[in-house]
């Protein structure tokens, strides 16, 4: 947990040993790989919260593992999925300063 300004010299100086800057795919790669761990961490702590007996009852009535997660879990975790994709959104939107050195 590292703030991001700590990461903009070694960034930098990588994007341009490779030859990737003024590049969008630059970018893509950077907020990926700084948002992934936080939405991971912030999905994980809201399917731990749903109810296991409900996939467990799935299970009972005959449902794969796919169809459990297809149609049990991952229904009752779209606030959770909603509010980690406003909140990625948002952190990368705010983040310019990335943008400004790649």
């Amino acid at each position: 947990m590292m703030p991001p300004i700590t990461f903009v010299l070694p960034l930098y100086t990588t994007f341009s040993g490779f030859g990737l800057l003024n590049n969008p795919l630059t970018l893509v790669a950077v907020y990926c790989t700084m948002l992934i761990p936080f939405a991971s961490w912030l999905m994980k702590a809201n399917i731990d919260v749903l109810p296991v007996e409900v996939e467990q009852a799935a299970a009972i009535d005959g449902a794969g593992t796919f169809t459990t997660l297809t149609q049990v879990v991952l229904p009752m975790a779209r606030p959770a999925l909603l509010a980690t994709g406003m909140l990625c959104f948002l952190i990368a939107w705010d983040e310019f300063f990335y943008a400004l050195i790649s």
